[in-house]
């Protein structure tokens, strides 16, 4: 997940200034995210249905979008 966070996310929900109140370098491995399972349900929701990235940002290419998409949801209940 770090690869696709430092590549798509981090320049807008890091530490400094994180947009939406949402800091995603806090969660620095998979037991991070398991800790907050409804946030992260949501935040791959929106990756897998091309809400974010904005459209006018770096998009993540279609095998990272699954990768990281709906088959994590389904273990994040």
């Amino acid at each position: 997940m770090k690869p696709l966070l430092d590549r798509y996310c981090l320049k807008c929900h890091g530490p400094v200034k994180p947009k939406a109140k949402l800091d995603l370098s806090k969660y620095p491995d998979e037991a991070a995210i398991l800790k907050d399972r409804k946030v992260w349900k949501r935040i791959l929701d929106q990756v897998a249905g091309h809400e974010m990235p904005p459209e006018d940002k770096p998009q993540p290419r279609p095998e990272e979008r699954e990768r990281y998409g709906y088959p994590q949801v389904r273990v994040i209940p």
